[in-house]
C-alpha cells in the first residue's frame, strides 16, 4: 500500500479513526493493520484500494463506520 504513514506500536493500539477520502491510498490493505484494533471509524472512499477485505477487519470490534 503506497502513502502507508510510520504510527507507532502504540499509536497504532490508541487510534480510533482513519481519515484516508481522496488521499491516494493504493493496493491491499496491509495485514499490519490488524493491530488497529480499537478503531471506531475509517473513511477511505475514493482511492485506489485493491484485494479482498481482509478477514481480520472483523476483530475490529469498536469499529462502527467504514
Amino acid at each position: 500500500m503506497k502513502n502507508q504513514s510510520n504510527v507507532s506500536q502504540k499509536g497504532q493500539s490508541e487510534l480510533s479513526s482513519g481519515y484516508l477520502d481522496s488521499s491516494g491510498v493504493q493496493g491491499d490493505i496491509p495485514t499490519t493493520f490488524s493491530n488497529l484494533t480499537n478503531l471506531q471509524t475509517v473513511l477511505a472512499s475514493d482511492n485506489k484500494l485493491t484485494g479482498e477485505i481482509p478477514g481480520f477487519i472483523g476483530s475490529w470490534l469498536k469499529l462502527r463506520t467504514l
